[in-house]
């Protein structure tokens, strides 16, 4: 004789396995969340010379930083105090700054790299863009 557990088991195999698989995704679900918040770190860089400061970041984010001397050298880096996660701390490290920072999809390490002088805004513009003399914004 079956079990009335095993018995309704048995008529709706789908119901169990879809109860399964849903609970199963909310204990993933919940570990993937407790997971991003565990990145999260405390930082206390102080700002200044960028060499220093990303290497402090590397030591106290313990990911890996790529990075030119020549191309951070005299670059000034924004204090990060609080709470984050590393992209969010470098981020805010490089913010304003000429550095910018880019992911390595397959390794996870951050590449910072000084970014070029951007051309003049008119010089960015298409030239139907382009503001005329007499059209500027200007009154001298």
């Amino acid at each position: 004789m079956l079990s009335p557990v095993h018995s309704a088991t048995r008529r709706h195999p789908n119901r169990m396995i879809g109860r399964l698989l849903a609970m199963v995704l909310w204990l993933v679900g919940s570990a993937a969340s407790d997971a991003a918040e565990n990145r999260r770190k405390n930082y206390a860089l102080p700002g200044g010379d960028a060499v220093l400061a990303l290497h402090k970041f590397a030591d106290q984010s313990g990911e890996q930083v790529i990075f030119l001397l020549n191309q951070v050298k005299g670059v000034r880096t924004n204090p990060v105090n609080g709470r984050f996660t590393a992209r969010e701390a470098i981020e805010r490290l490089v913010a304003d700054t000429q550095l910018r920072v880019v992911a390595d999809q397959q390794t996870g390490a951050f590449m910072v790299q000084r970014i070029t002088d951007p051309a003049p805004a008119d010089d960015r513009l298409g030239p139907s863009e382009k503001k005329s003399p007499e059209k500027s914004d200007r009154t001298r």
